[in-house]
């Protein structure tokens, strides 16, 4: 999770100070420490990056799950993840995902330039993971998209954060402070881990619905920020680039070794299994 300067948020700025009651938002975390609490939040999940990293992603479709673009980079050396390293462990609580799938494919939004801060980057900082097996519903239903909220508009964000990794947290209460250049700048408390976190909205069943995805934190004064995406058009953008094939990396291939007789041959007395073959002895 980045910070961004706070040059970049006077905007938000403005509206916080003419919105007091704002600051009032509860931005304490609770624990979806039960398969109940947990349940209409399965869709969410910790993408696994490798080395230990991670952030949070939100199934959309049975096989697409959408996060943050910055998290399919290492913030070392600036390069891409390793598509095979990456996994999703829908709803995972202490240990025990709802459902676990390995990458296949990814793509980050076209106009997402990795390491730039301005809200007009961030309001691009998507990316779409198409998983290797589709998710049947019948295990974890996919989260919905909602219409953007209002200003002022009561929303909430369920994430992974590095100090509570191995269970989903609930912030139940925090609003929108204003939207610039295609960004949603919203009073949610968040940390590492939570990018690509779902910033969302709840009907009267109190069912939830996806309108953003945390992309970094920035603060205004003793006030806690983060900055959000617009969805609608980066979304539809980016499954037409997973359709297409453009700008997608994926798991590369297996190398298939085609051998003649001589090659054959020189490797002794190897044997080989004929395809169909049992293994027992």
């Amino acid at each position: 999770m980045r910070r961004l300067l706070k040059s970049a948020l006077a905007a938000a700025a403005i509206c916080l100070a003419g919105q007091g009651a704002l600051a009032l938002d509860d931005d304490a975390l609770r624990e979806l420490a039960s398969r109940d609490d947990a349940g209409a939040f399965a869709a969410i999940g910790r993408l696994e990056l490798g080395n230990g990293k991670f952030c949070t992603a939100t199934l959309v479709t049975p096989q697409i799950v959408l996060t943050a673009g910055h998290c399919l980079y290492d913030v070392h050396t600036g390069a891409r993840h390793d598509i095979a390293d990456i996994v999703f462990q829908a709803g995972l609580r202490d240990g025990r995902p709802e459902a676990h799938r390995r990458a296949r494919r990814a793509v980050v939004h076209p106009k997402y330039a990795y390491g730039e801060t301005s809200l007009v980057d961030l309001a691009h900082d998507l990316a779409l993971v198409e998983l290797d097996h589709a998710v049947s519903p019948e295990v974890v239903v996919p989260l919905p998209f909602g219409q953007d909220p209002r200003m002022g508009g009561r929303i909430g964000v369920v994430s992974y954060q590095f100090d509570r990794s191995e269970r989903p947290s609930l912030q139940e209460v925090c609003h929108v402070l204003n939207r610039q250049d295609g960004a949603l700048i919203t009073s949610c408390n968040v940390d590492f881990g939570a990018s690509g976190a779902p910033i969302l909205t709840f009907d009267d069943q109190a069912r939830p619905a996806l309108v953003s995805v945390v992309s970094a934190k920035a603060e205004l004064g003793e006030q806690k920020v983060s900055i959000g995406t617009d969805l609608a058009q980066p979304f539809r953008v980016m499954r037409a680039e997973l359709e297409r094939g453009d700008g997608v990396f994926h798991k590369p291939a297996p190398k298939v070794l085609r051998m003649g007789a001589a090659e054959a041959r020189s490797m002794g007395s190897a044997k080989f299994l004929k395809p169909g073959s049992g293994l027992s002895n």
